[in-house]
């Protein structure tokens, strides 16, 4: 491994994911959930401009009203209000949208040399220091919640860190970061399921339509961008 991937790896985990992390948490004090989750999800559209500025990979028109067709529909699952929204909240959101798109695309050019595995192993330690060191100057971190919670904890970290990031740098290798980026937005259907299953959450019919919506505007979107 040279010097340049550990400088990458930092950069990857201890400044972007990190950042991402801050940004997003902070957007939340200020936007509902749903609200958040769809300007972050807005994200394909700035890995699209990097990755055409960059990679010069193109996105076509079909492409792109696919893509404003799957991002309508994520309205509609997620069921925002835009009603009293706040300004200060959507720049977060939008900030965390910017920094994940160029997660994407530096992981792309990172997964180009390394495995997933040595990828997401520096990104996520790495990632782990930047929190800690956020935490420590703010006086944010706690550890004074109950021993159940290690269970939860425990899970976010294998499942949907660990296994998360090996995976999604697995894509990386084989897919274009742009590609990766669409499919990605299939994420918010899988939490609206899993909220469905393990916290009796109520789905109303226009959600359920939205998240229909959601796969056949991916479907195309894949389709269109590959088709060739």
């Amino acid at each position: 491994m040279s010097k340049m991937d550990l400088k990458l790896f930092f950069l990857l985990g201890g400044v972007l994911f990190t950042l991402l992390s801050v940004l997003h948490f902070e957007s939340l004090k200020y936007l509902s959930s749903a609200m958040a989750v769809l300007l972050l999800f807005s994200f394909p559209i700035f890995v699209s401009i990097f990755s055409f500025l960059i990679y010069k990979e193109k996105l076509k028109v079909k492409s792109i009203i696919a893509l404003f067709f799957t991002f309508i529909s994520m309205i509609f699952l997620l069921g925002v209000s835009f009603q009293g929204i706040n300004m200060k909240g959507v720049m977060l959101a939008i900030l965390a949208a910017i920094v994940y798109a160029l997660y994407m695309i530096l992981g792309k050019k990172v997964t180009d040399n390394n495995s997933p595995v040595v990828t997401s192993t520096y990104v996520t330690s790495f990632a782990a220091l930047g929190v800690i060191f956020i935490g420590l100057i703010t006086s944010e971190l706690h550890l004074n919640f109950g021993s159940n919670a290690w269970i939860y904890i425990f899970g976010i970290v294998v499942i949907s860190t660990i296994i998360g990031e090996i995976t999604l740098f697995k894509s990386l290798q084989i897919l274009t970061s742009t590609n990766v980026s669409m499919i990605s937005m299939v994420e918010p259907i899988f939490t609206s399921i899993f909220g469905l299953l393990f916290l009796q959450e109520v789905m109303e019919p226009l959600q359920l339509l939205g998240g229909v919506f959601i796969l056949i505007g991916l479907t195309f979107l894949i389709y269109f961008q590959n088709k060739n």
